[in-house]
């Protein structure tokens, strides 16, 4: 009987030690929930990752590359200012390389970084990155005719400094974009698609429509996820320019976020995997993203920057300046140059700085003169020049505006 015992005993502490090794071996892994914290070892070690590839002149992968990290410091909660190899930070490289920006698409990139590091976007390195975005719009659209993405990415940026949805360069621009929506819902990147639609443009064109105050539920918006849910994979994530790939991946995922989706919800499982198992799929050991399996791709310091906002769920743009208050000023026909701000007359004081041109300008409108007392030279905004010395409006500071009848300036 001690015998039976004994063997019962033994089959019992194996059977629960089988227990607990089948439960410890069929017990799923969990994933944190979506969007993932800042604190999550994911999203850390992808931020340690960044900072062990900082420069000394305060760089994170060179000038574009420096930009997107700026923005994804700031949508995990951290300052960019603090992000320093020595003296120098990330900021500071941005702001001592402002020069090398010269296309739209630069501009706009540009203007995102900088609003997210709070700093001024109409004073920048010397440059006033504002009104040269603005100058490239040509009544239509933003930059290139060409081509698309400087339209997306010029639309968000100008949200994102605190330019009204209703201001016509904003407007027209979304028109525009949406004008060149393909019949399946996708984008390109040149208005005509003449490479096919894809998932990068049609993500940052889902992103663009809604910092520009399109319903999430609109048939653009709409037809933009379909088109993006059907290049799907297996793995979760997204086919686009060749493979599926992790900077699809993140873009598609801001669009879905942007949109009021969850992308691990079942909408966006596909084989039972979604997007972030994909993406989080090609994280490596130092923390940082590959493009692909075993191909870093062109820069994994970008890569790296945007998987951190998508999984944190922070779509573009990452902060957004509210807009500041429409003020008008009225010139009456008694005489033919005012002096603004005369508030008893009809041109009130500015609240914060009015890049120039506004897009608003009345016909009658000749000029606008400022006196720059530590040179003694006037500097001028003449509608019709192609290149004025006066870039912008400042509070606190006089003009002499000359019109060539009675009309009212809505300045925004």
């Amino acid at each position: 009987m001690n015998r039976i015992k004994k063997r019962l005993g033994l089959l019992t502490g194996l059977l629960l030690l089988l227990l607990l090794v089948s439960s410890a071996v069929l017990m799923p892994v969990l994933a944190s929930p979506y969007p993932y914290d800042a604190a999550d070892a994911e999203v850390t070690e992808a931020l340690n990752y960044l900072r062990g590839q900082q420069g000394p002149d305060g760089s994170i992968g060179g000038f574009g590359p420096s930009a997107w990290v700026a923005m994804a410091i700031v949508a995990a909660g951290e300052d960019p200012h603090d992000w320093k190899a020595g003296d120098n930070s990330i900021v500071d490289y941005l702001a001592d390389n402002a020069a090398q920006a010269t296309l739209a698409t630069d501009y706009a990139r540009m203007v995102l970084a900088i609003v997210a590091a709070n700093e001024s976007p109409t004073d920048f390195g010397g440059r006033n990155f504002l009104s040269l975005l603005q100058a490239t719009y040509d009544g239509t659209q933003i930059g290139e005719s060409s081509l698309l993405n400087d339209d997306f990415w010029g639309v968000m940026a100008l949200i994102a400094a605190g330019k009204s949805p209703n201001s016509e360069i904003v407007e027209n621009s979304v028109s525009f974009i949406k004008g060149c929506q393909q019949t399946g819902g996708g984008w390109g990147f040149d208005p005509g698609a003449s490479w096919g639609p894809d998932v990068d443009s049609t993500s940052a064109a889902i992103m663009t429509l809604v910092a520009a105050g399109e319903n999430p539920g609109s048939d653009a918006i709409t037809q933009g996820l379909a088109y993006i849910k059907l290049a799907q994979t297996d793995d979760g994530g997204f086919y686009s320019w060749g493979a599926t790939n992790a900077d699809t991946d993140c873009l598609a995922i801001n669009a879905i976020v942007a949109a009021g989706q969850d992308p691990t919800s079942s909408g966006w499982t596909k084989n039972s995997n979604t997007p972030i198992d994909h993406l989080l799929s090609l994280q490596q050991a130092d923390g940082s993203f590959y493009r692909a399996s075993g191909d870093p791709g062109f820069s994994p310091w970008q890569t790296t920057a945007g998987a951190i906002q998508a999984l944190l769920g922070e779509p573009h743009p990452v902060k957004v300046l509210e807009p500041g208050e429409e003020i008008t000023w009225n010139f009456p026909s008694s005489s033919d140059v005012f002096l603004a701000p005369t508030p008893n007359n009809g041109r009130p004081y500015l609240g914060a700085t009015v890049v120039l041109p506004t897009y608003t300008e009345p016909e009658e409108l000749a000029g606008v003169y400022w006196l720059d007392e530590a040179t003694g030279l006037w500097e001028y905004f003449i509608p019709t020049f192609t290149v004025n010395m006066l870039t912008s409006l400042e509070p606190g500071e006089a003009y002499l505006v000359a019109v060539s009848g009675p009309c009212s300036w809505n300045l925004q």
